[in-house]
């Protein structure tokens, strides 16, 4: 009977009942045991690096890529590129002048085939426009060629093409200011010695000042 009971007994033991037999007899099986615990926890270990790893370089990829495309925009904008897009995009101009200790401004708007605005000083308000590079006075309805009406300033220096034209043909100084440049020249203008400073920020012309013995301007492209 003792013997039949044993048996059954042992047709019911189950897996963990070995395992605790084993591990509390069997000589080196703790070693076993303990050793595949390391084992499957460095291969999990090796598996979470990994993955972590390709998400990492993935996110350095794409931000090294717009890096590398960012810089090479920036770098394929030249200066005459920046000159360039003045008269493509066909600003406005603001202009402030001093002439012999005088004060005037004038502020014009760029069209298609000509410029108008106001020449405006302490005393008197004028409109004009600027055509095939002839200046006109207007006056309610009529357009009266006068090439006095913005008291002598060089239209060259209002019409946006002319003025870069100007630009082009002479070769500047360049100087990095923080995040300014600054373009320099040495300019004669009907006898006139100009010294000119443009004045370039994150790849626009922000603005253009020109001084004389008796003269200084200073244009705003908007």
């Amino acid at each position: 009977m003792k013997k039949r009971k044993t048996e059954e007994e042992n047709q019911q033991e189950n897996f963990f009942d070995v395992f605790i037999r084993n591990w509390k007899s069997v000589p080196g099986f703790r070693s076993v045991i303990k050793l595949s615990f390391y084992l499957i926890f460095i291969f999990i270990f090796i598996i979470v690096v990994n993955v972590a790893g390709a998400k990492t370089g993935t996110k350095k990829t794409n931000a090294n890529n717009t890096i590398s495309s960012t810089t090479k925009a920036m770098e394929t904008i030249t200066y005459k590129d920046v000159l360039d897009n003045v008269v493509k995009k066909k600003k406005d101009v603001y202009m402030e002048i001093v002439i012999d200790g005088k004060k005037a401004r004038v502020d014009a708007v760029t069209n298609d085939e000509n410029i108008t605005g106001y020449y405006e000083t302490d005393k008197l308000t004028k409109k004009f426009k600027i055509e095939n590079n002839i200046l006109y006075e207007v006056s309610l309805d009529h357009e009266i060629e006068n090439a006095e009406v913005l008291n002598g300033i060089n239209i060259d220096f209002i019409v946006p093409s002319n003025m870069i034209a100007i630009l082009k043909n002479n070769i500047p100084t360049k100087m990095i200011n923080n995040e300014e440049v600054l373009y320099n020249y040495e300019i004669s203008i009907n006898d006139i010695a100009y010294k000119v400073t443009t004045t370039v920020k994150e790849s626009v012309l922000t603005n253009i000042e020109i001084i004389s013995e008796k003269e200084k301007y200073t244009i705003v492209y908007e």
